[in-house]
């Protein structure tokens, strides 16, 4: 049996969770994400702001999406300044879901254990897998 441990969030000072999807004026040269990566590591240094995650997607009419923990509601409109701030944002492009990690009413809380049942549930069928395998390479013997 293993344990994985989620940490209590509100408990380490953290009042909001951020999605926050953003779209950009045009696609990043390489010089553009290195000055953006600099700006945003700047920011993190100087705000309350933990960003977990910055990566391209789609949807949401959005083509970049943050993970992101504020510790109140000024830190989170903070952050939002900043990212709406950068050259190359869509000022009208950002939008957020804000979650409030104080609540006590969340329908499902943070946890790992639906990963953890994948990842059991794949290794099961490849031993399955193997299983068959070795079995009809034997039976055709």
């Amino acid at each position: 049996m293993d344990y994985t441990a989620v940490p209590n969030l509100a408990k380490l000072g953290f009042e909001i969770l951020a999605f926050t999807f953003a779209k950009l004026k045009h696609p990043l040269t390489p010089e553009d994400l290195e000055k953006v990566r600099k700006d945003v590591h700047g920011v993190l240094n100087k705000e309350n702001a933990s960003v977990i995650l910055g990566m391209s997607g789609m949807g949401c009419d959005a083509d970049r999406v943050l993970v992101s923990f504020h510790e109140d509601y000024s830190a989170y409109l903070s952050f939002i300044r900043f990212i709406k701030s950068q050259s190359l944002v869509e000022i009208d492009g950002v939008k957020s879901f804000i979650v409030n990690l104080v609540g006590e009413k969340h329908f499902l809380p943070l946890n790992f254990t639906g990963i953890a049942g994948h990842i059991l549930k794949s290794k099961e069928l490849s031993k399955s897998k193997q299983t068959a395998i070795a079995y009809e390479t034997d039976k055709s013997k």
